[in-house]
């Protein structure tokens, strides 16, 4: 199986998973435009790529600041 093929499957997975998020769901039908081209529509691609999530990036600079002072203690 080709490295396409297997992303496919992965992404399809996603999409078809209810425990996913919308997100999760929203990068997988994305990725699988890419590699099979033309099903979702240029906008909405750029909206998503837009849109940062700034509640993950707090997270990740706390996880980040509290490791660093575990760290110097």
């Amino acid at each position: 199986m080709t490295d396409r093929q297997l992303v496919s499957r992965a992404m399809r997975k996603i999409i078809g998973d209810p425990e996913a998020t919308t997100r999760e769901k929203i990068f997988a039908s994305l990725t699988l435009n890419d590699i099979t081209g033309g099903l979702v529509p240029r906008t909405a691609a750029r909206l998503y790529d837009s849109d940062a999530d700034t509640a993950a990036f707090a997270r990740a600079v706390d996880a980040i600041t509290e490791a660093e002072n575990k760290g110097n203690t």
